[in-house]
């Protein structure tokens, strides 16, 4: 799903199952949202290092944001994300619109068929 907001880059949220949810490790942060809720954080382990609080999601979104419910979201500014036709989607994956992979240097790919 493609979110727009006010002053903010566009957020692509993912659906938890193309995610690679091994890489990423409960964070003790949370924010809020006035129009989407409560936010919580994963961190990413890589070779490398903890990417901190790179991916979030709302466990119980606002009513108005009911559909972000169950789906994660990488900061854009702190990933290279590839949005297009093909790639997991055109494999059969259970992405439901355009294909978006997210990479960090330390990682090869977070998208789950991408181990």
């Amino acid at each position: 799903m493609l979110l727009f907001e006010t002053g903010l880059p566009e957020r692509y949220y993912l659906p938890a199952e193309d995610v690679r949810t091994d890489l990423l490790e409960p964070s003790d942060t949370h924010t809020r949202c006035p129009y989407k809720g409560v936010a919580s954080y994963y961190s990413v382990r890589t070779a490398g290092g903890l990417l901190t609080d790179l991916v979030w999601y709302y466990p119980d979104p606002t009513p108005e944001a009911g559909r972000i419910g169950g789906l994660v979201c990488f900061y854009n500014e702190r990933v290279e994300l590839e949005v297009g036709p093909g790639g997991s989607a055109a494999r059969g994956a259970r992405s439901r619109g355009p294909d978006v992979r997210a990479k960090h240097p330390d990682v090869r790919s977070f998208n789950r068929d991408q181990r």
